[in-house]
């Protein structure tokens, strides 16, 4: 049965912002939905009194509805697509992937229709890794990502989501099923078999969370991570750590996670994809774009989880 849930469009700063929420419900709404295409981009020559086509500088068109795309100026040998057009692809994949039962689909617009995210939670498929916490769940989560504004390529990941603390559970073996900055092989085909490969890695994912569950570690320990990955150039700088604001809020969060999860590599790894997941607001300021920040901190923990530091704590 097809139920949308919610929808909120905001504007902030000039900038447009859509939100809707559905349950079992892959197609796009209307809202959503724009074709899109180039056009050439000009300047003024005072001298001649005339406007001059620059050269290799397009602005990005929402063409449906004669409006640019914020921020989206690009070459000629970009080729823009619509977002309903690799929605649909993907839907199709999905529903040929053969996974069973309900689905939550929340999609989100950026940047004035500069970015899109699409993230399907399915509450059916899901593991319980045996941690400290008592029926700690993780539920099997895809998102896709892309924009028109040249700033993401098109990728597809699976994005597990932990319900104790809807945390997303980046891993180190965190599976792109897509990721390109054109569309090529972007087919039914080709998402329906990674998106069965990928439900089959998240279903092994189970031990390596109960390896982070028995490693035991010390605040020294943690601080030796940050200082070799996140804060690497800081420490090389010699900035004093303890007076930066991330660096704290990230020991503190170590001790929350821990009061449920013990001193382990479980709680620091939950430290770091609350971080990723949520950008507490004692770290935001008046500029911060949430949805780029989560993106790029997102990339940061997986370099964090890939480090010989973690890994020497891990074997």
């Amino acid at each position: 049965m097809h139920s949308p849930t919610f929808m909120l469009e905001l504007t902030i700063n000039k900038e447009k912002y859509m939100f809707e929420v559905k349950k079992n419900e892959l197609t796009l709404s209307d809202s959503f939905k724009f074709d899109v295409g180039l056009t050439p981009n000009y300047y003024r020559d005072e001298v001649a009194n005339e406007f001059v086509k620059i050269p290799e500088s397009f602005q990005v068109m929402d063409t449906t509805n004669n409006e640019p795309i914020s921020n989206a100026i690009v070459g000629s040998q970009y080729n823009p697509d619509a977002y309903y057009k690799m929605i649909a692809v993907l839907s199709e994949a999905i529903l040929k992937s053969n996974i069973y039962g309900e689905f939550h689909v929340q999609d989100s617009l950026f940047d004035g229709k500069g970015k899109f995210v699409r993230e399907i939670r399915f509450p059916n498929l899901t593991i319980t890794p045996k941690t400290r916490k008592v029926g700690d769940i993780i539920e099997f989560r895809i998102r896709f990502r892309t924009s028109l504004d040249g700033s993401w390529m098109h990728l597809l990941e699976i994005a597990p989501i932990r319900l104790a603390c809807l945390n997303g559970q980046t891993s180190a073996i965190h599976k792109l099923m897509f990721a390109n900055k054109h569309t090529s092989g972007f087919s039914v085909d080709t998402l329906r078999i990674n998106i069965q490969s990928g439900i089959e890695t998240f279903q092994s994912m189970g031990s390596w969370f109960e390896s982070l569950s028995n490693r035991e570690i010390s605040e020294s320990n943690v601080r030796e991570i940050l200082n070799t990955t996140l804060f690497k150039n800081q420490v090389k700088a010699k900035a004093d750590l303890d007076k930066n604001k991330t660096y704290n809020w990230m020991i503190n969060q170590f001790y929350q996670e821990s009061k449920n999860l013990g001193m382990t590599m479980y709680a620091c790894y939950n430290m770091l994809t609350h971080w990723a997941s949520h950008t507490p607001h004692e770290l935001r300021t008046k500029s911060t774009r949430v949805h780029q920040r989560q993106y790029d901190d997102n990339q940061k923990v997986l370099f964090v989880l890939k480090s010989p530091v973690w890994n020497n704590y891990m074997n």
